[in-house]
This record gives C-alpha cells, structure tokens and sequence, in this order.
C-alpha cells in the first residue's frame, strides 16, 4: 500500500507500515539513521556508589535490580550480578531479562527459560521463544505453536496456537488456522475464534474482519462500527483511519466520519498533522479534515520536531506547521530533522542544517554518514576521517574506509590494511589486518596473510589466523576451514566438531546442515551427526522443518531426518507462521505443514 510518490527517493527510503498493532507510521529516512542511545540503569539508593562504578566500568550494560539482582552484558553476553557486584550467574547467555514474578527470562543455545532467585533454572530451557512474566502469566513458543504458562509451569492457554500477541486492555489476540479471537489473562476466550483477521485492542476497540469488510467490536465481543469498511486500522487518539473504494478518511470511536473518505492518500496523524494526496499531489490536513498546507508537492514526508521535507520542482526544502517555506527548496536531498538537526545534499555535497537553514556542519563534504556515539564518519578528496555534532574535526582525513562507533573503538583501513582505533584516534587494534569484521561475543574475525583468525577488543590474538575460511560464532561456536575441510570450534580457539565437512553453516534450532561426499545431512553442536547424507541440497531449519532437495524435486523433512511432506515440486520457499508457498512447474500455491494446499498465490 503506497501512501507517497516513490519515484524521487532512493530504495529504502521510507518504508510505511500499513497495519501495525498501534498503527503507527515509521519513516525510516535513508539520509540520516542515528542509532538510539542505549538506555541503562538508575543506580539504587541501596547500592553504593563504588559498586555501582564498577559495574559500569566492568560491563557493557547493567539493568534494573530486582529482587535483589541485575542482569550485565559483557561482550555480547548475559549473566547476573548481586547487590554487592558480585557475579552470582556465569555470564553465558545470549538473551536476559530482570526478575518479574520472581523469575527471570534467559536465552541460551537457541531455547528460553526462566532462573529464580536462588540462580537455578524453575521453569527448563525449552521454549523456541518466551516473554518475561507479566501479571503472573507469559506468553510462550514451542516448537511452532503458542500458550500461555504460569510461574508454576501451569498451562493457561494451551501451546496450540499458531500466534499469540502480547495483551493490550487486558485481552491477547490469538489465532489458531485461519480465525482469530481474544483471550483474557486467565486464558479464558472472551471472544471466540471467529474473525479471518483482527488486531489487538486500542482505545476499547479492535477492528476486525468480517467477510471481507472490516469494523470494530469492544472488548465483550460487541460490534460497536459496523463492519462497512474495505479496510480499518486502530484507533489512535480518538480517531482511526479507514478506506472506502480506495479512498480514505478517519471516524471517531462512535463511528462518525470526521474526514470524508475521498483522499487518494492519507497518512496517519504524526504531531498533529497527516500527510494527504490530492490529484496526485501532496499536503498536511489537521484532525478537523482542513487542509492546512496545500497538495502542491511530489513528495512530502511526516513532521518531525515542527518541520517537515518536501519536494518540488526537483529540490528539496522544508516547512513548518503553519505550511511557511522555512528551509527553501534549494537542495538535492534533505533527511528528516533529528535533534535539531537534518542532512542536506546541495551541488553534490553533504552538511548538516538546523530548522532556520543555517549550517552547522558545513555543505562540502562528499559523504556523511550517521552520527554514532558523538561521531560522524565523514570523506573529502576519498579520504575519511570524523567530526563531532559541531562540525568540528576530531579525527582527520585520513583513511580509505571507516565504520561507526561501536562501545568506543571504529573499524577503519588505512594503507591497505584493517585496524581500530578509539575517539581520539588513538590505534588500538594495529593496522596488520586484510579484513576486520565487527565484534561479536567480544571477538572479531580478521584475515592476515590470507589466514582467518579471531582477536580481542584490545586486539589480543584469541585464535590464530590459521584458518583458510571461518565464519562467525553463534550459539559460541564457530565454523572454521583447515585442509579444504570444515569444523566448527569455540570461542577459545578449541576444535569441538572434526575437520570432516566439505561446506557447513551455523547451527539454527539446534541443528546445522554440513556437507560430506557432495551431500547434505544436519549434525548437532556435539557433532552428532542425525540426519544421514543423502539430499543434494537443504536449508536451515524454519519452524521445525527444513527444505531438502533429491532428484531435481523438492519437500520437507524434520529434524529426525523423515520426510513430512513429499518430495515433488520444482521450488519451494521455507515455512512461515505455518504456511509455506511451494511451485508444481508454472503453479503457484501455499500448503500447511501436512502438504495440504491453503490458497493460490496472487
């Protein structure tokens, strides 16, 4: 559903998201992206300050103590800390959360469980995905299905469904084949299974459909907006947008139309203004239905902080609410405004203005890319170097490639060669490197002498480079290539699984698919191999089955290596929330995971 003239704009520019649960617009500007700021802890008043330093120093990350803990994150892993800094849960897991309910949500090889305070685990590592515990219930996955459990492990909602939202107002949509229906927090169904598609409530509504109209019932079940619309989104603010033969307009919560659907286009309202289409081009109207900035441009994005980019005449410029021409239209590209500030494009060089147009990091730079931890990567003349927010040159123009701040240290190549330095451009990791990859479990992969390897922040050899190949760890493991063969080793550099694999991947739900006599089988992390090697090729496992390929024709098996559904289409794609579209020569349809035919495709 296009809601903007894309034919100005770069792939990616914005991406418009028709019916999320809140139905809200994301603009996604390709001009400037900046990284949220990451947000930690409050110190306790029952923590000293000591402590408190120290866990800041020593960890990348440290939460909310509860119940007397705090999750930390130490190179790119979790463990527990007690209220004295102490290190009471070995930091080995991929995923934690603060204790609720007495328990706390963990992630590790793949499968989610819950600690208790005592550090042990209450409730296994089994699920495929879990949440934290809210109102003394948590939503679960298994396998491919969906319920709800109590902090006893008590079954609330039986693991049966094929999705389960999170709850809004007090009620969970849940759908189970093709109907949807809402659960209360005692897994009790307060609306049947009985819509082909819902959303959750907002503002004591959901809309839902019903045939192929939409409207909106309360959270009985009633219908409160009859079901006359051929589309519905929720309700944001008292007001909800709707399509009537593809036009659109917005009605209260009494399901009064307060903007008559008779737009081409209209956006959701973002700081009181919405984005409309009239004969093809673009405006702002306000939540009375008046149009208080002219359909005159080819392109107009959301406001953001009292402006708004448009586009004219191929240029760009800026306006403010009052619909006054504050940035004019004098330049190439401009991003959306984002504290305080927007990237412009302007003779073919980049800078940074404020709302009153004025530069402060001045337009003659030949690229600019994303501010990330105070920095901004910037090149003039094919060199790269970096500028703080005032435009103000920190690090100069020196190096053929540069990357983004990440936890203090920047990737950049200089003469050839990879290597880190810190924000005062300080080396900290030496330019000796062919390649050097971003940090993960707090070591990066680097090639030297055409060798891989793998080193630590302060560029500490953990693995040699004696690799001809190596991939990056997941689930701590690695696979790596030695004499035309592949292994896979930990993250100390020791090998756990033989040289034994023409090919490999990582391991995915448990099970990675590994190559042996021009075949493909799937083994365990403890190099169990259960699938036997007789598939000329597969994918990683997706919802507990996997695509496998023999004799030109395509089907599925499971992870017990039997085949579910048959090998005998040309092309098949991986399932996703349990339907899988598959091609029988030029016919196009989707199955269920028993190889029944759903629907063809559009």
């Amino acid at each position: 559903m296009t809601f903007f003239n894309f034919s100005y704009l770069p792939k990616g520019y914005f991406s418009f998201v028709a019916n999320a649960p809140a139905s809200l617009l994301i603009i996604i500007c390709g001009c400037m992206l900046i990284k949220a700021p990451m947000l930690q802890a409050q110190r306790p008043d029952s923590i000293p300050e000591n402590v408190w330093t120290a866990l800041q120093e020593e960890y990348e990350e440290v939460g909310d103590f509860v119940d007397s803990f705090a999750f930390v994150k130490k190179n790119e892993r979790f463990g527990y800390v007690d209220m004295e800094g102490n290190l009471v849960k070995p930091i080995e897991f991929e995923r934690a959360t603060s204790f609720s309910h007495g328990l706390a949500l963990v992630l590790q090889n793949e499968q989610y469980g819950y600690l208790d305070t005592s550090m042990n685990f209450a409730i296994e590592l089994q699920f495929n995905y879990a949440e934290p515990f809210h109102d003394s219930i948590a939503i679960v996955q298994k396998g491919v299905k969906y319920g709800i459990i109590s902090p006893a492990l008590d079954t609330v909602l039986p693991i049966i469904y094929d999705r389960i939202s999170g709850f809004r107002e007090g009620l969970a949509l849940v759908r189970k084949g093709d109907l949807y229906g809402y659960v209360n927090l005692k897994g009790e169904f307060a609306i049947p299974l009985q819509y082909y598609y819902a959303a959750s409530f907002s503002q004591g509504l959901a809309t839902v459909k019903v045939d192929r109209k939409w409207g909106y019932i309360d959270t009985t079940g009633k219908v409160i907006i009859d079901a006359d619309f051929d589309f519905a989104y929720s309700f944001i603010d008292g007001m909800a947008r709707i399509r009537q033969k593809r036009k659109y307009g917005y009605i209260d919560l009494n399901g009064n139309i307060v903007i008559e659907p008779k737009y081409q286009n209209l956006s959701s309202f973002i700081e009181d203004l919405a984005v409309v289409q009239i004969d093809d081009l673009y405006g702002y109207m306000d939540r009375e239905g008046n149009v208080v900035i002219s359909a005159e441009y080819e392109v107009a994005l959301p406001f953001n902080e009292g402006i708004a980019a448009v586009h004219k005449d191929f240029k760009w410029g800026m306006v403010n609410a009052k619909g006054e021409m504050v940035v004019p239209l004098e330049y190439e590209r401009v991003g959306n405004l984002r504290n305080g500030l927007a990237k412009v494009r302007k003779s073919k060089k980049w800078g940074f203005i404020n709302k009153n147009n004025e530069p402060i990091i001045p337009i003659e730079y030949d690229a600019l890319t994303a501010f990330r931890e105070g920095l901004i990567e910037a090149e003039r003349g094919g060199r790269w170097g970096y500028l703080d927010t005032a435009g103000q040159m920190v690090i100069g123009f020196q190096y053929d490639e540069t990357t983004g701040f990440h936890y203090g240290l920047a990737r950049v190549r200089k003469g050839g060669y990879w290597g880190a330095i810190d924000k005062t451009g300080k080396p900290v990791i030496p330019f000796v490197y062919e390649a050097l990859s971003d940090f993960n479990y707090g070591l990066a992969r680097v090639q030297k002498e055409g060798k891989f390897g793998f080193i630590d922040k302060f560029g500490r050899p953990v693995i040699d480079p004696i690799y001809e190949d190596a991939g990056y760890f997941y689930n701590g493991l690695v696979k790596v290539k030695k004499d035309n063969l592949y292994g896979f080793v930990d993250l100390q550099g020791k090998t756990v699984i033989d040289f034994l694999y023409e090919d490999a991947s990582i391991f995915i739900e448990g099970l990675a698919k590994v190559k042996s006599n021009n075949k493909w089988g799937f083994i365990t992390p403890a190099g169990e191999e259960v699938i036997s090697f007789k598939y000329d090729a597969v994918s990683d496992f997706t919802e507990g089955l996997a695509k496998a390929a023999r004799k030109n024709k395509w089907g599925f098996i499971d992870k017990n290596g039997e085949t579910v559904i048959p090998f005998k289409y040309t092309r098949i794609e991986s399932f996703r929330d349990g339907e899988a579209r598959v091609y029988r020569g030029k016919k196009c349809f989707y199955i269920d995971r028993s190889g029944n035919k759903i629907k063809n495709c559009q």
